[in-house]
């Protein structure tokens, strides 16, 4: 326990913005409530922003220090876009292609670390390795 207690110490001092593009997961949810809560981290949630907000209610959850991020409504998404285009157009990705890829919510985190808009991205609860690890 001693452990854990360090880290959580650590983790109160130094406040990193942490994504987690699981919102859809009631575990995440609750784990977002926990580390805004405890002051640990400021989590950006991201998904539809109605639907994450009706299940913070429904938990009876929250939602202060928490932030939701709906990549649709991004309003970085077409740099984003361009930024993954031009990483990638060298393996035959379309424009097209980039634009619905960056969409998805792995991708979309990644990027918002890439960018420096949050310092680090967790994922893996309800997404495979592989979907976890692409971005």
């Amino acid at each position: 326990m001693k452990f854990i207690d360090n880290m959580r110490t650590q983790a109160k001092r130094k406040k990193k913005k942490i994504v987690l593009p699981e919102a859809d997961d009631e575990r995440i949810i609750k784990a977002a409530s926990i580390l805004s809560q405890e002051k640990i981290a400021s989590p950006i949630l991201i998904g539809n922003e109605k639907n994450i907000k009706d299940e913070f209610l429904e938990l009876d959850l929250d939602l202060e220090g928490i932030s939701i991020f709906e990549p649709e409504k991004h309003p970085q998404l077409d740099e984003f876009v361009e930024i993954y285009y031009q990483k990638r157009q060298h393996k035959g990705i379309s424009q097209e292609e980039a634009a619905e890829t960056m969409l998805g919510r792995n991708f979309f985190g990644t990027m918002l670390v890439e960018k420096g808009i949050a310092d680090g991205c967790l994922s893996g609860a309800a997404t495979p390795t592989g979907d976890v690890l692409r971005p």
